[in-house]
């Protein structure tokens, strides 16, 4: 007989996204039912949107788990602060929210030498994972061609080698998979938070990490009235231009 342990990390709804099936536990399958990210919105759909950005004070008050970090002042000569991860442990920060809502988060980072692979972190709020999605959230690696395009004998093109080569981003939050369009959002309420950045995969290194409330969309009506007034010529149409599509 197989013994099934569940372990919820929510009481709203779930999702079951992962499954362990390791059964050199006496025949124990151990496997978490989550939420998605789908479900978690349903639950702050009629919340206020937040007016103001936070800066998180990313180097006044943070913890490090599991790893060797340190503050660089003046990083590789830019004039950047940052605060450099590992591939494995995990920095949380603390902050106040003087209004609850949901924010999207937006990470200014560094990609540290590793083995080019895509840069992996798990984001908890308050030590819990609050949907499935954030469990890999994808820092990317940028990647540029080693030399011009050449082409040989016959004229074909000769693709050129990618190398690496590393700066300062400025992304939000993001599920890689694609499954959400818009950034991430994530609750929060009045008061006294932590956020964490667990390492999944690879180092980074962390300048800036900052809140951004969703901008409130306005709805068709509301838009088209207010276009009307400043004069703006609304067509009821719209076709692609000849060189847009091309046949196959």
């Amino acid at each position: 007989m197989i013994l099934l342990i569940a372990s919820f990390t929510s009481a709203i709804k779930y999702d079951m996204v992962s499954a362990g099936t390791d059964l050199s536990n006496d025949g124990i399958v151990e496997f978490s039912l989550k939420i998605g990210y789908t479900e978690y919105l349903e639950e702050f759909s009629n919340i206020p949107v937040p007016r103001n950005e936070i800066a998180v004070p990313f180097f006044d008050d943070y913890t490090i788990e599991g790893m060797i970090s340190e503050v660089v002042k003046d990083f590789e000569g830019t004039g950047e602060k940052v605060i450099t991860t590992e591939d494995a442990g995990s920095i949380s920060v603390g902050l106040n929210i003087p209004e609850s809502g949901l924010y999207r988060i937006r990470v200014t980072y560094y990609p540290l030498k590793g083995s080019g692979s895509a840069i992996v972190r798990k984001i908890m709020v308050d030590n819990e994972i609050p949907f499935a999605e954030a469990e890999t959230i994808e820092f990317a690696r940028i990647w540029v061609d080693d030399s011009d395009y050449s082409t040989d004998k016959l004229g074909n093109d000769n693709m050129p080698m990618q190398i690496e080569s590393p700066r300062f981003e400025t992304v939000m939050v993001s599920d890689h998979t694609g499954s959400s369009e818009e950034p991430l959002q994530f609750y929060f309420s009045k008061g006294e938070h932590t956020i964490t950045l667990e390492s999944v995969r690879e180092p980074m290194a962390i300048s800036a990490i900052e809140l951004v409330p969703m901008s409130k969309l306005e709805s068709y009506k509301t838009v088209t009235a207010e276009y009307q007034e400043k004069g703006y010529e609304l067509s009821g149409s719209f076709e692609f231009p000849q060189n847009a599509m091309s046949k196959a």
